[in-house]
C-alpha cells in the first residue's frame, strides 16, 4: 500500500482563495524583535462603491481535500530566497491566507501585529485591523515551524535517532531539559538545573528555574541527547506542536448548503435531515496542521521533488517534480553540468569591415 499522502475525510471545512496583491512594509509593520528577511505586505483588499473596505476573494474551496496544501506551504516560503511575486499571488488565489487572530484587550487583533511594539500597533492601517493583509516575515516564520515539525516526523516514522539529535538541541551539563518549543522553525530548549538530593524528609537547597538555554553560558559544556531522550522528547515536541496547531479548528453542526454539498461530505443527523457536521476553521494554519496531524495518524508522507528537495503530493506515480517550473530548471542545471555541454562563449569585441 503506497503511504503517499491522501486526506478523506466526512467531514471537511471550507476556506476562501484570494485575490492578493503585494507592496513594501510600512515602517509600523516592521516587527521589534528582529530584521525581516522579507519586506513585503500580501493585501487582499478593495474600496466598496460606499467607501468601506472588504476581502477580494475569488471563491470558495476545501483545504482539507487540497492534498498539496502543506507541501505547497512548505516549498514556497521554508526556502532562503525570497519568492517570486508571482508566486506569492498564485498560492494566495489558490490557498487564501492565514489570517490568524490574537486575543487582545478590545476583541482580536491579527497574530503578527503582536509581535508589533505597542506604539506601532495603535497606527496600524485599516486593512491590517480588519484581517486584509498580513507581511510575508510573518508567513514565513510559519511555514519554517511547520517544516521543523514535519521533519521531526519523519525522523520519528523512521525510527532514526541521528535524525532525531541533529534536530533536537544539546543540554549544558549538571542541567536537565525540561520543555521545547518551536520558534521561527528553531526548537528551543528550555533547561533547569538538577534537583538537589533529598536528605531525609527534606529537600536541599530551593526549586528549579526554568531559563532558556541560549541564556545559559556558552562556555558551559553542552552533551547531546541519548537515543532514548530524542524518541521521548522527540514524541513530546510533536505531539505539543500538532495539538497546537489544530486548536484554530473544531467540529460545528450547519445548516445544509446546497450550493455547498459538492465540497462538504456531510454527516446527517438521524432523524433530522438538512443538518451537516463540518469542520471549522479560524486559520489557514490549522487546516494545515490538521492535515499534518491526519498524516501521522495514517503514517502517510509526501514524495520529495528531485529539483528543490521540497516534499509534494504527486497527482500521478510517475511525477518527480513538484511542478514543471523546477523540473525545467533542475533538467537545464543537469544538462549544463555534464561535460562538453556548455556552450562555448566568443568574446565580444568591436565588429570590423575588411576593406
Amino acid at each position: 500500500m503506497s503511504s503517499t499522502y491522501s486526506f478523506q475525510s466526512p467531514a471537511v471545512g471550507l476556506w476562501f482563495q484570494l485575490e492578493a496583491d503585494l507592496r513594501p512594509l510600512r515602517s509600523e509593520e516592521f516587527p521589534g524583535f528582529a530584521p525581516v528577511d522579507d519586506d513585503r505586505m500580501v493585501v487582499w483588499a478593495e474600496t466598496a462603491p460606499h467607501g468601506i473596505l472588504r476581502m477580494r476573494d475569488r471563491g470558495w474551496y476545501a483545504p482539507l481535500r487540497a492534498s498539496d496544501l502543506s507541501a505547497h506551504f512548505m516549498r514556497l516560503f521554508a526556502g532562503a530566497g525570497r519568492p517570486r511575486a508571482a508566486r506569492v499571488r498564485e498560492f494566495y488565489a489558490r490557498y487564501g491566507a492565514l489570517k490568524e487572530t490574537s486575543p487582545a484587550d478590545h476583541g482580536e487583533i491579527p497574530a503578527w501585529a503582536a509581535h508589533l511594539p505597542p506604539e506601532s500597533r495603535a497606527s496600524l492601517a485599516d486593512e491590517a485591523r480588519l484581517l486584509l493583509c498580513e507581511p510575508l516575515w510573518w508567513v514565513r516564520r510559519r511555514a519554517r515551524e511547520v517544516r521543523r515539525t514535519y521533519d521531526l516526523y519523519l525522523a520519528l516514522r523512521a525510527d532514526d535517532p541521528q535524525s532525531l539529535r541533529a534536530l533536537l538541541p544539546r543540554v549544558p551539563e549538571g542541567m536537565h531539559l525540561d520543555r521545547l518549543k518551536i520558534e521561527d522553525g528553531h526548537i528551543i530548549p528550555y533547561v533547569a538545573e538538577e534537583e538537589p538530593k533529598r536528605s531525609g524528609r527534606r529537600r536541599v537547597g530551593s526549586a528549579a528555574v526554568e531559563q532558556r538555554e541560549e541564556s545559559i553560558s556558552p562556555e558551559r559544556p553542552r552533551r547531546p541527547l541519548t537515543d532514548e531522550e530524542c524518541r521521548g522528547w522527540g514524541r513530546w515536541l510533536l505531539a505539543e506542536q500538532l495539538s497546537r496547531g489544530e486548536q484554530g479548528s473544531d467540529m460545528k453542526w450547519y445548516l445544509e448548503n446546497p450550493q455547498a454539498k459538492s465540497l462538504w461530505h456531510p454527516q446527517v443527523a438521524s432523524g433530522v435531515p438538512g443538518l451537516v457536521r463540518a469542520r471549522r476553521f479560524r486559520s489557514l494554519l490549522a487546516a494545515i496542521y490538521v492535515q499534518l496531524a491526519d498524516m501521522v495518524s495514517d503514517s502517510k508522507v509526501y514524495q520529495i521533488c528531485l529539483g528543490c528537495g521540497g516534499p509534494f503530493h504527486p497527482s500521478d506515480g510517475r511525477q518527480r517534480y513538484c511542478d514543471p517550473r523546477c523540473g525545467d530548471a533542475a533538467r537545464q542545471r543537469l544538462f549544463y553540468r555534464q561535460p562538453g555541454k556548455a556552450r562555448a562563449r566568443k568574446p565580444r569585441g568591436k565588429a570590423t569591415r575588411s576593406d
